[in-house]
């Protein structure tokens, strides 16, 4: 039926009839709905939620329900519901992908012809529950109570505390290797419960405030939905958590790999404040410009030295070879990630890079640092020791 009406009506007749409808049941002119051209008449319509802009929340809704069903997408818009920055993000980072299509058009209603009736089409509204509700982001902002208090006094924005960096770094790498060790498990499944994806890299992040304090973990779940990235669980967490009110507020993400343009965007959104460390690279097309939108956002080794990889987290432990980046690095095909994370050998190298922050423990938990060692170092070390997931 839609494409009859746009042969018998003409294209922008039937998306300005379609708009009116859609403001018409929202109740609202800040409002974006969407097709799937030539698969059905179904067009999904949502509103702004909780200062969450329509468009992203359509396009994530979407996901979830369509997953990869579809190739080319109308995205309509009213003008109170221009694209702002996050949304945009998140269209190219779709758009980066062969079996992807957006094609974005903002619609005006003015001239409408009540006679052209489009009511027949099957409108579906976005549960915004889909998106910001899910179960998974209590568990990434739930950070359990620890016998080591966060650090005090530290600034982690200003100060001269790269190797302290790599200690938020190992955390992350502790956060993704658990997920990729034991993915496809009964042992997976029995500890992360309702979090079972079985499929999608194995990237973890973490979200700290400038004073050293872990806020949210996160890892990447876009089996679920391509839009579920670690980067937009751990802002999404952390916003339902803490709210908007906080966003201003300096902030470091701390994450496996380079985001992509979609999370990239988020981030600069959401948090303006917030500088982004990320251990890998990415050399895909997902990652390419992300540092257009996103300003501070940098590589760790240009601040630290890498992550080493350790046979144990003993003070004594062995060194096994290179870094966690070049071992990481050693295992893609090409230019893509290809599924090379998710194995559980990539698992033991994010675990064997996470001992770093153990042997820190390790190592100064009867002693006090030496003289040129930061003051922070063994309250940071102890209270993300206690942090670690349990493997």
């Amino acid at each position: 039926m839609l494409m009859e009406l746009m042969d018998k009506l003409g294209e922008d007749d039937v998306h300005r009839q379609i708009m009116s409808h859609v403001q018409r049941v929202m109740c609202t002119s800040d409002v974006a709905c969407c097709y799937l051209v030539g698969e059905s008449d179904q067009v999904y319509m949502c509103n702004s939620y909780n200062e969450w802009p329509a468009i992203t929340m359509l396009l994530q809704g979407v996901s979830r329900i369509a997953r990869k069903r579809f190739q080319s997408v109308m995205l309509l818009h009213t003008g109170a519901s221009e694209p702002t920055m996050m949304c945009q993000g998140m269209i190219d980072y779709l758009c980066s992908w062969d079996e992807f299509n957006i094609n974005c058009v903002q619609v005006g209603i003015w001239n409408v012809d009540w006679s052209l009736d489009v009511e027949e089409l099957e409108y579906i509204e976005i549960d915004p529950g889909l998106v910001l509700e899910r179960s998974a982001l209590i568990n990434y902002s739930t950070i359990q109570q620890t016998a080591f208090p966060a650090p005090q006094g530290l600034n982690l924005i200003g100060g001269q505390v790269s190797h302290i960096h790599r200690l938020y770094m190992a955390l992350a790498f502790r956060t993704a290797g658990v997920r990729g060790f034991y993915l496809g498990t009964e042992v997976w499944q029995h500890h992360w419960e309702s979090m079972i994806y079985q499929h999608g890299h194995s990237i973890g992040a973490v979200l700290v405030n400038s004073a050293g304090r872990v806020l949210v973990k996160s890892i990447n779940t876009k089996a679920a939905n391509v839009t579920f990235h670690a980067e937009v669980n751990l802002i999404q967490a952390f916003v339902n958590k803490y709210g908007r009110e906080v966003c201003a507020a300096e902030y470091l993400i701390y994450t496996t790999l380079k985001p992509c343009k979609m999370c990239a965007a988020m981030i600069a959104h959401v948090l303006p404040n917030c500088k982004v460390i990320y251990a890998q690279d990415d050399f895909g097309k997902h990652a390419q410009n992300t540092d257009s939108p996103l300003h501070g956002i940098i590589a760790l080794d240009t601040i630290a030295k890498p992550l080493r990889l350790y046979e144990s987290g003993g003070e004594g432990g062995a060194l096994r070879h290179g870094n966690i980046a070049q071992a990481l690095n050693a295992l893609r095909n090409g230019q893509s990630l290809t599924q090379t994370l998710d194995t559980s050998y990539a698992g033991r190298q994010m675990l064997q890079a996470s001992l770093t922050l153990e042997r820190k423990f390790n190592k100064y938990k009867n002693t006090q640092p030496s003289q040129q060692q930061h003051e922070h170092v063994k309250n940071v070390a102890s209270y993300l020791n206690s942090l670690l997931d349990p493997v």
